[in-house]
């Protein structure tokens, strides 16, 4: 499967995109903690299944996404990181958001390792960008 490279910008304006639709949607203004999990399950419409059985038996192995069933699988063991965890959900948002029109029906599984493929590094830039929105980083800097 060959994934486009797309700019940080690019990236970012997607992020930016999906935080204020939800926000829009529910007619509140953008603030920080993202609730990540309301934006994968009552936003998006992903069930969110957490697993610790078959390749989330491997700690290396996060998360997964697929499209046909509207499932973000999670691994157990990041529940009890709160960072990871929520990373984890804006990095499938990510692939999400990125890459569905792109496979076809097909499944991502997201696996810590020293070689990252585009689409895992796209969607790491965009769960940063949606977890750490400029519009409120520049706010809490200036």
């Amino acid at each position: 499967m060959h994934f486009p490279e797309l700019s940080d910008a690019a990236i970012e304006a997607k992020a930016q995109s999906l935080i204020e639709s939800y926000f829009n949607s529910v007619g509140k203004p953008i603030t920080a903690p993202i609730p990540v999990e309301v934006i994968a399950e009552t936003y998006l419409g992903y069930e969110l299944s957490f697993v610790d059985e078959g390749i989330f038996a491997n700690p290396d192995v996060l998360g997964g996404i697929v499209f046909d069933e509207n499932t973000i699988y999670i691994n157990v063991a990041t529940e009890s990181h709160e960072g990871r965890y929520n990373f984890t959900i804006a990095h499938e948002i990510g692939h999400h958001a990125l890459h569905r029109p792109l496979v076809d029906g097909a499944n991502l599984i997201c696996r810590e390792s020293d070689t990252r493929p585009i689409e895992e590094a796209q969607a790491d830039r965009f769960a940063a960008a949606l977890l750490m929105p400029s519009v409120l980083v520049d706010k809490a800097v200036h």
